[in-house]
């Protein structure tokens, strides 16, 4: 149980980050670069989904989807129904969701999008909200582009739905795409920013999320810490000494 996996012979990752525990939930700190399950498109061999199934010794669902690249909370459930009640929750809003994240340029003082976008399956199309305060600014030295300085805003995003990379998407609309995004993201930026920095990663972290336990009914709020590569960067950044939220 405590020795560390491998995927493809490059990327470690050690027993998952328990982070809160009982007879139905496994909330787990999920790193950057883990897949949450197998899938089409997903053949990795270690999964969260893995690595949590065998720290528990048990089959475990998972209630919700991170990016491969996102770090932070993630919710599994032991048995099928009560993940089907958790599912049925966050899709009718019965939850508050709480990320971190690096985005090119400077962003308003806080935002809202209120802009539908179109389902995984790119036909339908559904609502999404999501809200943001900034946290830092900060503008560094270096030729990025046709610019002589790199600027960079630090968010606190409250999804007020939950789609297919949805702030993500969001924030590229608002011309701020998140750093280390290769779909969505500036790759002259995401290119200055690991080269300056080191970090090779999506600069979004999941911080917090509160949702009705699937039994009793109590409410559950849970944080995960920012990651370490995810901070790894704020000291260049100016950031360092910044109080961060705690949800």
């Amino acid at each position: 149980m405590n020795e560390e996996v491998s995927i493809e012979d490059e990327i470690v990752f050690p027993p998952p980050e328990i982070l809160y525990q009982d007879d139905v939930l496994v909330v787990i700190s999920k790193p950057s670069g883990l897949a949450v399950h197998p899938s089409e498109m997903v053949h990795d061999r270690i999964t969260a989904l893995s690595l949590v199934r065998d720290a528990v010794g048990c089959y475990v669902h998972p209630a919700h989807r991170l990016d491969r690249g996102t770090s932070g909370v993630l919710v599994f459930t032991k048995d099928r129904e009560a993940c089907g009640k958790l599912m049925q929750g966050f899709a009718s809003r019965d939850f508050r969701k709480s990320y971190m994240c690096v985005v090119r340029g400077w962003a308003a003082d806080s935002g809202r999008r209120d802009a539908p976008l179109k389902h995984s399956n790119g036909k339908d199309v559904q609502e999404a909200v999501t809200a943001w305060t900034t946290l830092a600014k900060t503008e560094i030295e270096g030729p990025c582009g046709n610019y002589a300085t790199a600027r960079y805003s630090l968010l606190h995003v409250l999804p007020e739905t939950g789609r297919f990379h949805q702030i993500r998407r969001h924030m590229r609309d608002e011309n701020h795409p998140l750093i280390g995004d290769t779909q969505e993201g500036d790759s002259r930026q995401n290119r200055f920013f690991r080269e300056k920095t080191g970090v090779n990663r999506l600069m979004l972290h999941a911080l917090s999320l509160e949702f009705q336990h699937p039994v009793d009914g109590r409410t559950m709020t849970i944080r995960a810490p920012v990651t370490e590569d995810f901070l790894a960067p704020f000291k260049l950044l100016g950031w360092d000494q910044l109080e961060l939220p705690k949800e």
